[in-house]
Parts: C-alpha cells; structure tokens; sequence
C-alpha cells in the first residue's frame, strides 16, 4: 500500500509539474506540487492507519518517559537541516545567485546518489533494533557488516563514475550554462561514499545501541567545521568552496562516529572484501575512460552506454572475483534460473 501509493503521488506530481510550470514566475506552483510530491502520500497513509489502530484515547499516557529520546531526535533533525542547507544560504550571502545556482546543480546527482545509497538503512534499523534488544550481538554484527558491504559496492561504484563523467552529468541535468557546476560536483562526489558509511555507524548503528546523543555530537561537529570552513573558502572559491567545506564536514562526521565505535568496529567490517571492490572499481575506470577516449556521442547516449559498460564489467569482475555480497544478491536468483533450466 505504501509503494504504491507514494509513486502513485510521485507520479501525478511528476505530470503536475510538466503541465503547470513552464516559466520562472511559476516558483509558488512549483513549490506547491513539491510539497504534494513529497508529503501527499503521508495523508492517505493516516486514512489507511484507521483500519489497523485507533486514534481514541483509551488509557492514561506516560509521555515523560519518551521526552529524553524524542529531544534527542529533534537535535539530530535540527542540527542535519541546519547543516544540509548551511552552504546555500552562505553561498547565497556572500557570493550571490549564481554560485547558489551552480552549487544547486551540482549537488543535484549526489543527492539523488545518496538517498539510493542510505534507502538500506531505513529497512534494517527496525531488525538492527530487535536484535539489540534481544542481545543477539552476532545477528547484529553479521546484519552492519552487510550493510557496509552494500555502501561499499554501490556508493564507490556511483561516486567514481559520476567523477569520470561529471562534465556530461552537469550538461544533462543543467544544460550548459551550469557547466561551472561540475567542479563543485567533482568535490561532492566522495560525500556519497562518506554519507552512506555514516549512516550506517551513526543511524543504524549508534541510535539503536542507544545513543543517539554520539550521533547529535558528530553532526554538530561537522556542522561548526562547515560553518568555519565556508567563511573561510566561500570568499575565494565560491561555490566549490562551498562543496569543499561539505566534504571535510562529512569526514569529519565520520571520524567522530568511528571513535565511539572503534572498540567494535573490526568485527563489524569482517565481511567486507575491500580489495576485490577496489579491483572491480579500477577495471570499470579503465573501461569508462577507454570508452571517453574513443567514442564521441550526444550526451544522453555518452551516459547511457558509459553506464551500461562501467557497470557492467564492475559487476562481472565482482562476480569473477567471487565477492560476497554480489554472490549472496545473485547466488537465488542464478539457483532459481537452474531449476528452471531442470524442469524444462
């Protein structure tokens, strides 16, 4: 119910938006169909919620005791929008609309990139939960080494790609009057790799071992070096001064959730098979810049058969290489395709 009715709404937002915005003064209707886009759905899920729970009051409630955890959730909600929009409005301050604008494309990609990249979490932090309620320490352990596993394969796969053909990403969503853009995308693009390993060390894993006090901790420290460091480069360097801020904000976010997590960390990443990712990824770039060297297409069609090929020998040399996490997303597929075979 849930699937189908949020792309229905994406869906009738997505023709809304073609239909009724067609100039620069139509923003007020394009920030309306966004809203509905974005939030339409959530109306129709509380229609639904009546057939399942009540809404009555049918017992005393002890709301004190979800005060402390529901505090710390809105700090780390406010100091994460505080810190997402912190560029843009110093951008927008100190160097004007244009730097905002070419900042705005380039960090089109790398937020679409990164919410493929963390939808993983959003799905295991309920079972994450559970097995740190049932103190079953080994589920738990297997269950982050494979969602690591995922960020590494997906996420250093996207970010290298996007930083070989950045030129022809900005032209495609842009045009090519943002092409200035693509040197604030080129800096972003490791943010993909770094945001999804922070989600799974601060959301999947700090907030269920409860603490979510360690994750408002990391991002309000890498939203005060943000702040620092876009005084200090925004004036010089613009908006890809601006994305350098965000890069360093986002190691630095890191770095603090892995020291509160170092005493475990080890066991956590046992599953994760670096070197066979690292090898797929240097024979998918030597293909991607083969592939630049000699051909010339339109940009829709460079993307295109770039993708197709990058990816594709990154998936083949995986699954040459054996690596663990493609073996165990392909291995019940190829068995069923095999019994398939059999009864034919």
């Amino acid at each position: 119910y849930i699937t189908v009715c949020n792309l229905a709404v994406k869906i009738v937002s997505l023709g809304l938006m073609f239909a009724l915005v067609r100039e620069a003064d139509d923003y007020i209707i394009y920030g309306l169909v966004y809203v509905i886009g974005s939030f339409g759905s959530y109306i129709l899920n509380f229609v639904r919620l009546r057939k399942f729970v009540t809404l009555r009051k049918t017992e005393k409630y002890n709301l004190r005791q979800h005060l402390k955890a529901t505090f710390m959730f809105f700090l780390l909600s406010a100091a994460t929008s505080v810190y997402l929009n912190l560029d843009v409005v110093m951008l927008g301050f100190m160097k004007g609309d244009t730097e905002v604008g070419y900042y705005n494309a380039g960090v089109k990609a790398k937020t679409v990139l990164v919410t493929c990249v963390t939808s993983l979490g959003t799905v295991l932090l309920p079972r994450l939960s559970y097995y740190v309620q049932k103190e079953d320490r080994e589920a738990f352990h297997r269950m982050v080494s494979k969602a690591f596993s995922f960020v590494f394969v997906t996420a250093t796969a996207v970010m290298v790609y996007f930083m070989i053909f950045a030129k022809e990403s900005i032209l495609f969503l842009a045009g090519e009057a943002f092409l200035p853009a693509m040197y604030p995308m080129l800096v972003l693009m490791p943010t993909v790799l770094l945001i999804g390993l922070s989600n799974i060390t601060g959301i999947q894993v700090l907030t269920p071992l409860g603490e979510e006090k360690k994750v408002v901790y990391s991002v309000a420290a890498g939203a005060a070096l943000d702040f620092v460091l876009n005084l200090i480069l925004i004036p010089g360097f613009g908006a890809a001064g601006a994305a350098f801020s965000t890069l360093l904000a986002e190691v630095l976010v890191l770095v603090v959730q892995i020291y509160f997590l170092k005493s475990q960390l080890r066991e956590m990443l046992t599953g994760v098979q670096i070197g066979k990712i690292i090898a797929g990824i240097l024979c998918a770039l030597a293909a991607g810049a083969l592939f630049r060297k000699l051909t010339e297409f339109g940009v829709f069609m460079t993307l295109l058969l770039s993708a197709i090929l990058f990816f594709g020998v990154y998936g083949l040399v995986l699954l040459a290489l054996k690596e663990s996490f493609v073996i165990s997303v392909t291995e019940p597929g190829l068995r069923l395709l095999k019994k398939r075979k059999q009864k034919q």
